[in-house]
């Protein structure tokens, strides 16, 4: 076994504790296989001693197994003996409760056929006695109905019964007699009842158709009127804007001619004044001359400016009678009017300037 191990070296001699075996061909080659031979005998000496204590390790262990099944065991014949007297007691207990039932039942069957024999039995027994008593009447009824017709049958003859018999007919027939005469008059009665609700419900519906015809008429009536008045209305404002669109046109060709007629006033005015300067004072005109113009000038546009206000103010005059317009419309005017006005005062103004320079000019065309 030791010639089998082989040699310890390096990490593994340092391990077992061993020193390391020197290389061959060195000095001490006799001491190195001597202590090289130690070395074998130590570790196989190991060798065992580990083999040795794995034994006693794996014996311990198979030790401490078989305990272990051992107590194991035990248990398992424990539980299935506890087991086993949960199983008896259980049916012991089911034993004991199968006999309480029973005892139980038959204790509740003795109480219900005491309470039965003591309280319905009695009740019983009396209502089936009043139903045999009640048949036995019924029997003697019957029986002494058939003697009492035997007996009649024996005291009145077949005239009798005849007689009696439409005696009988004719008080059914009164009965029925009266009941028939009873539905016709309440058949009648029903009818006249009828006829009134029919009348009544008539007259209803006439009055209401009435008044809704009535409701109606008026209703339409307010409506002709108010289309009449629309239409007046609307005649009228047509009329109106009519009147209004004519008299703006005659007032603006009023206006235009009198320009005209004022313009080519002016101009005439304005020429002939020129050649009187020119010709008074050789083509110098003086101060006073300028302002005399400038009056005169002045004048002239003040009765300008009154004739075209008065034609004005007359044809507004003449107008509104025949127009007869609205405030409204009297307010158009009136704005049409100062409108007038101011272009009549926008056209004055710009004459003015070439009155003042018409003379200034004059000389140097000539």
């Amino acid at each position: 076994m030791a010639s089998a191990l082989p040699p310890v070296e390096g990490a593994q001699a340092r391990e077992a504790g061993l020193q390391p075996v020197p290389p061959k061909g060195k000095k001490g080659g006799d001491q190195i296989q001597v202590k090289l031979q130690d070395l074998k005998v130590k570790l196989a000496q190991l060798q065992l001693i580990q083999v040795d204590s794995a034994l006693e390790t794996s014996k311990g262990e198979l030790l401490d197994l078989r305990q272990n099944h051992v107590l194991n065991e035990q248990r398992r014949q424990d539980a299935l003996v506890r087991e086993q007297n949960r199983a008896r007691r259980r049916e012991a207990k089911a034993e004991r409760m199968r006999v309480k039932h029973l005892s139980a039942t038959k204790i509740q069957a003795l109480v219900r056929s005491y309470f039965v024999r003591r309280f319905v039995m009695p009740s019983v027994l009396e209502a089936k006695d009043a139903e045999v008593l009640k048949q036995s009447r019924l029997a003697l009824a019957e029986t002494m109905l058939g003697l009492h017709q035997n007996i009649h049958d024996l005291a009145f003859l077949e005239q009798d019964q005849c007689t009696g018999a439409t005696r009988v007919q004719a008080w059914w027939r009164g009965v029925i007699g009266k009941r028939v005469a009873s539905i016709v008059r309440t058949r009648h009665h029903l009818h006249k009842v009828l006829t009134r609700m029919a009348q009544a419900a008539t007259l209803i519906a006439a009055i209401a158709r009435g008044r809704q015809a009535r409701q109606g008429t008026s209703r339409l009536r307010i409506e002709r009127e108010k289309r009449k008045e629309h239409a007046l209305k609307m005649q009228s404002d047509k009329m109106v804007k009519a009147v209004i669109t004519i008299q703006s046109h005659a007032r603006r060709k009023m206006a235009m001619a009198t320009m005209k007629a004022r313009r080519a006033f002016l101009a005439k005015e304005m020429e002939s004044e020129g050649f009187a300067a020119t010709e008074t004072k050789g083509g110098k005109p003086g101060p006073s001359g300028e302002r005399g113009r400038r009056g005169r000038n002045g004048k002239n546009d003040a009765g300008a400016k009154r004739g075209v206000t008065s034609d004005i103010a007359h044809s507004n005059s003449e107008d509104q009678p025949d127009a007869s317009p609205t405030s409204g419309e009297r307010r158009k005017s009136l704005t049409m009017t100062k409108a007038m006005r101011s272009k009549t005062q926008e056209i004055e103004g710009s004459t003015k300037p070439e009155k003042e320079k018409s003379p200034r000019k004059a000389p140097a065309k000539k």
